[in-house]
């Protein structure tokens, strides 16, 4: 948010390469190569400063994280990088009843590099990046999978014996 500038408030994607790409009043792109989350309002505001005299920039941060299994909304939100692990929860409108509180797993493409229950850990401090997944496991009764695999199996097996008594 650049305070008296509405086309400088909004959220702004960060590219692959590390580029920002601003509307006018400014020109072209901003690079943030090698610019910690901690010093990107800093260094928007050094940037914006170049277009805008005076300029009070607020910046934050923020990433887009999977949240799913046992949570209200599970999807894709964008989360405060400063965030702790409850907030990003939060934004899926939290845990539900049947939540395994002692058993979230935080996975980097499909595999898992964090478990735990800490949710005041911040998000920053777990290392977290665009596209992580959080996921918070369930403890609905026959929610695990051998036990619905055993039902269904059973399910089918009882079907076909009794078709084939019908049939007789």
């Amino acid at each position: 948010m650049v305070q008296g500038e509405s086309t400088l408030t909004d959220t702004f994607t960060v590219g692959r390469d590390a580029e920002l790409m601003l509307p006018p009043p400014t020109v072209g792109s901003m690079s943030l190569k090698g610019v910690l989350r901690s010093e990107l309002e800093p260094k928007l505001t050094e940037y914006v400063s170049r277009f805008r005299t005076n300029a009070i920039v607020r910046a934050q941060p923020l990433l887009r994280l999977s949240i799913q299994g046992e949570v209200a909304k599970a999807g894709i939100y964008a989360v405060p990088a400063d965030a702790q692990l409850a907030d990003a929860l939060m934004a899926a409108g939290g845990t539900t009843q049947f939540a395994k509180a002692n058993n979230v797993t935080i996975e980097r493409n499909g595999k898992a590099f964090w478990k735990g229950s800490s949710f005041d850990t911040d998000l920053d401090a777990l290392g977290l990046r665009d596209g992580d997944q959080i996921v918070v496991d369930s403890k609905r009764p026959g929610g695990s999978d051998t036990l619905r695999i055993t039902a269904l199996l059973v399910s089918i097996a009882g079907g076909l014996y009794g078709l084939s008594r019908a049939i007789h």
